[in-house]
């Protein structure tokens, strides 16, 4: 028997439709040109389009998909995707001949996107990544003869990149199909404007307590990826931007492992970010205290230095912190941290910009 779907979108089917399901369908429609992760963020729509037609000894599944050229179009359904952020939003439409030999028809529709990346394979223990998203949707039973009905599977607001594959099969009572359609096509990500990265860090830092720090999360975005969430050029332009060992995206999310949402969305990368340099900085003060506690007759740090601190820590975490030692007339790096370099070229990087001189890459 067949079920209807839950909440979650999935349903127990027979046995004997799940067989049919995992069958390859035919034909495959594969688009040449990928659809695109906009900006705002936002998912494309594209629409499934099916048609019952008489063919020989009985019906079959005909008219193809089609992504829709240009920007994504707004969804009828209560939600912008110029504003909100979608996932896709895959709409099989059975158009109906009057006077179909059968006026019992069901359609299976299945959508999911799949990315995998094994570009950390080689490094010890770092694991690449399948991450997977998908749903189900059943419609049973209509009349062709009548009805021309859509079946909506919806992704939710999630966003994720990788290939897009979406597969419908009609029915007649029972398996095997009477025909199937499918389609694939790539899904990649556009990058957002510096300009608009910065606006984004500065409404999140304030939100989250850390307004006079948004200058300084500017900064560990423009050193870990000259503000890009995705590669814009070459083989890989629209992937996810990924750097050794296992960041992603604006913020170079590596631990904890980003999930699918903050590697493709990348305001969600920035949110990711920011609860990390604020997880920090509790430890990072402590360690200042801690030192100044040994050596008493030294100078208290200045905000350049603490800043220097909050800065490495994002880098290397309460591990390997920036400041280490008091020579009798200044403080020093800790010399057990051989990313030193990284707390040096932020504050570079930070004097810069606040006194006017923003480095290349800075502005769009």
């Amino acid at each position: 028997m067949i079920a209807a779907p839950g909440n979650a979108g999935l349903f127990r089917i027979s046995d004997d439709l799940y067989r049919v399901l995992d069958q390859p369908p035919n034909p495959l429609f594969e688009t040449a040109e990928p659809a695109w992760i906009t900006a705002e963020p936002a998912m494309p729509v594209l629409e499934m389009r099916l048609r019952v037609r008489e063919w020989a000894m009985g019906l079959f599944l005909a008219g193809l998909l089609r992504a829709p050229p240009g920007p994504p179009e707004a969804v009828d359904d209560g939600r912008s995707v110029g504003s909100i952020i979608e996932m896709y939003d895959v709409r099989t439409t059975v158009d109906a001949f009057l006077g179909s030999p059968t006026t019992f028809m069901g359609v299976v529709s299945r959508g999911r996107i799949h990315y995998v990346d094994r570009r950390a394979d080689h490094l010890k223990g770092h694991r690449s990544r399948n991450d997977r998203l998908g749903f189900e949707h059943l419609l049973f039973s209509f009349d062709p003869n009548r009805e021309s009905p859509t079946i909506h599977i919806d992704f939710g607001d999630r966003i994720q990149g990788g290939v897009f594959e979406a597969v419908a099969y009609l029915f007649a009572f029972m398996p095997p199909p009477l025909g199937t359609a499918r389609f694939r096509q790539k899904v990649l990500g556009r990058n957002p404007t510096r300009a608009q990265v910065r606006s984004e860090l500065a409404r999140q830092a304030a939100r989250s307590g850390l307004a006079s720090r948004a200058l300084d999360l500017c900064v560990i975005a423009y050193v870990e990826s000259r503000f890009r969430q995705f590669v814009e050029s070459g083989k890989d332009r629209g992937q996810p931007l990924y750097g050794t060992p296992s960041g992603y995206g604006i913020m170079q999310i590596d631990d904890p492992r980003p999930t699918p949402e903050q590697i493709w969305n990348w305001k969600a990368n920035v949110a990711m970010g920011i609860r990390i340099y604020q997880g920090y900085l509790s430890g990072a003060l402590a360690h200042l205290r801690s030192l100044e506690a040994r050596w008493p007759a030294a100078a208290k740090f200045t905000q350049v230095q603490i800043r220097m601190e909050f800065f490495q820590r994002y880098n290397t975490g309460p591990g390997n912190p920036f400041w280490g030692v008091w020579d009798g007339a200044q403080w020093q790096p800790n010399p057990r941290n051989r990313f030193n370099w990284y707390g040096f070229n932020c504050e570079r990087i930070y004097e810069l910009v606040n006194a006017g001189h923003s480095p290349p890459g800075w502005q769009d």
